[in-house]
């Protein structure tokens, strides 16, 4: 494993409830040279279709509830690429190839983040690191963003 910290070794501390997540979905882009990405998941709620005798089916909805913000660099982003590719192609060995159903959006909507592709871009790596630090206390409600305009 990789580590941007330093060659020291690195102690596990697990917490006391693990966040086991059920993606059905995710959304995101790249933002002041970060990565971030959303995941949720989508449930049944039936409350409304309960509500009535006899239940309506009709009446149930869609659920979709954020449950995590990932933020990466650039550097982690495509080692997490990297992996996911690794784990696909074991996957595909065992069980063939993935069939994505037609009609599926091959990339997920974007509708967060504007996505921008700019020829020639330099990072400034101290740069970097604030940003995501200022994300990182902006997901936690420590601290709005500002934008590169204020």
């Amino acid at each position: 494993m990789f580590s941007l910290v330093d060659s020291r070794p690195v102690r596990v501390i697990t917490q006391d409830t693990e966040n086991n997540i059920l993606v059905t979905g995710f959304m995101g882009g790249m933002k002041n040279a970060i990565i971030e990405l959303m995941v949720y998941t989508d449930t049944l709620n039936p409350d409304d279709a309960f509500q009535i005798d006899p239940p309506d089916p009709t009446r149930i909805f869609i659920q979709r509830k954020m449950s995590a913000r990932i933020i990466l660099d650039p550097i982690m982003a495509g080692q997490l690429a990297d992996w996911l590719k690794g784990q696909i192609a074991l996957y595909e060995d065992i069980f063939g190839k993935i069939k994505i159903p037609q009609g599926a959006p091959r990339n997920p909507p974007s509708e967060l983040l504007e996505m921008k592709r700019e020829e020639n871009i330099t990072v400034d790596q101290k740069q970097l690191e604030k940003d995501i630090e200022k994300s990182i206390r902006a997901s936690r409600g420590q601290e709005q963003p500002k934008s590169k305009s204020s």
